[in-house]
């Protein structure tokens, strides 16, 4: 071959793997500015809300005049808070130090609390192939919710009581992740795991679920290495976070203040309180879970089980599947109706406080979350996927159920549900595994649904909450 015509022959060889490199990192880049977009957004649209809210209500000003006595020692402060009032050591321990700082400061870290947190949902639950998908859809699940629940005890405190806690614990999660993909934990990421799983455990309610996923988990692993022993060789960190968890518990329950706060919220709230039995406190825990799914939230809920719908119509060709599977988004959409119709009734007390309704006539309602999961069950079958959407949706439940063993129960408000709320959108995470991305038709209507019910979501956040 002449020369000339090798020399060609090499640059355009060249060149054509010159541009396919150049092609192949330009869609990378697209795709990551793709996958970053919706979290940008929803900082934008937060951060306009949040310089807009009205702060300086409820526990924020208690908070603040505690800070401001003569005197004031913050470790002397918290000693005390422990001996007489509440666990919480770390959490108040934020809210002084934050109730003292700008507001600004506060404004601007609560949007990125709720950036991280979706984040985190998202690297948490999402097929990498369909990563764009899932950090848009669950932008706009975030904006379904309610935010204005966590202005009920003022905006600083229920925050960092509710929504700080949940995105410590979303982040304290992904090791589980890691773990089950085979991949390292870096000592610095190990560090900030155990950081933020200790903040998360500092609340209850998300102490719960984290002992829920890591004993899980523990008894997965356990499983999937045929023995218990495997843990101890491969799943050291796992433990070691377990462990954690359960020194959490125990400083929860020997906490002196927790039983005096009991008495003294018993004598304000619910003067009965101290002599329900187990079997009552248990009844008003799943009464007002079952109350709070179907009539005190907005649209997360019927997008769980509308999702859950449309795949197993797509998955079954059986009629009784398709009419059971059709129950919980007929009540989820009654539940909708009552709601806004207590929502907006013009009654002062709407939306501040949690009804009270006898068990026995839940049971229907009772009967609806045992459809969904057996709705669970039939897209799943009996897999890791059922498991974990199942155990999802309980532990779901049971963050809201266990408020019955609470004096406070019906005086604390909606914003007890919040970790509730995330957690099915979470379920909404693991259902989407199951979703046929490549089928146009219905990936363009769950697109269109979710962004207009995430539209309305905003304008009805940035209305309620400033």
């Amino acid at each position: 071959m002449p020369y000339f015509l090798l020399k060609n022959e090499i640059q355009g060889i060249k060149g054509f793997w010159t541009m396919n490199i150049s092609n192949t990192k330009s869609h990378s880049n697209n795709e990551k500015f793709l996958f970053i977009l919706p979290f940008i957004i929803l900082f934008l649209s937060m951060l306009v809300i949040h310089m807009n809210m009205q702060l300086g209500t409820g526990d924020d000003v208690i908070f603040l005049s505690y800070s401001q006595e003569s005197g004031f020692s913050l470790n002397q402060w918290l000693q005390t808070r422990y001996a007489t009032w509440s666990s919480r050591t770390l959490i108040e321990a934020l809210i002084i130090l934050m109730v003292n700082l700008p507001s600004v400061v506060w404004r601007i870290a609560d949007t990125v609390v709720i950036v991280i947190s979706v984040a985190a949902l998202t690297k948490l639950l999402m097929r990498r192939k369909y990563r764009i998908y899932y950090s848009a859809f669950f932008c706009l699940l975030f904006l379904m919710l309610p935010y204005r629940y966590m202005s009920i005890a003022g905006w600083i405190a229920t925050t960092l009581n509710y929504m700080w806690p949940l995105t410590a614990g979303l982040i304290a999660l992904y090791p589980i992740r890691k773990i089950y993909e085979g991949r390292p934990i870096k000592p610095a990421e190990g560090i900030l795991y155990c950081a933020c799983l200790i903040f998360a455990c500092n609340s209850e309610q998300m102490a719960v679920v984290l002992l829920l996923a890591y004993a899980g988990a523990a008894v997965y692993f356990s499983y999937k290495n045929h023995s218990p022993f495997a843990l101890f060789r491969n799943c050291k960190y796992l433990l070691l976070q377990l462990i954690f968890v359960i020194c959490s518990f125990i400083y929860i329950f020997t906490c002196p203040g927790n039983s005096v706060r009991i008495q003294a919220e018993s004598d304000m709230w619910l003067p009965e309180f101290m002599d329900l039995t187990f079997w009552d406190k248990a009844s008003h825990g799943i009464s007002i879970t079952i109350d709070t799914m179907f009539f005190l939230q907005d649209f997360v809920l019927l997008a769980m089980v509308a999702i859950l719908f449309i795949l197993i119509c797509e998955k079954s060709k059986k009629r009784r599947w398709h009419a059971l599977s059709a129950l919980p988004v007929i009540a989820c959409v009654i539940g909708l109706a009552v709601f806004f119709r207590t929502e907006f009734s013009g009654s002062p007390d709407a939306g501040e406080t949690l009804p009270q309704t006898d068990i026995i006539q839940q049971l229907p309602l009772i009967a609806v979350c045992a459809v969904i999961i057996i709705e669970f069950y039939i897209l799943f079958g009996l897999t890791e996927g059922f498991a974990l959407s199942s155990g999802m949706f309980i532990a779901a439940l049971a963050t809201q159920a266990m408020l019955g063993f609470s004096p406070t129960i019906f005086a604390s408000g909606k914003r007890t549900s919040w970790i509730m709320c995330y957690l099915f959108i979470a379920c909404i995470g693991i259902l989407l595994s199951k979703w046929n991305f490549n089928s146009r038709r219905l990936t363009r209507f769950l697109c269109t649904a979710l962004s207009l019910c995430g539209l309305i979501g905003l304008g009805i956040n940035f209305l309620t909450c400033i």
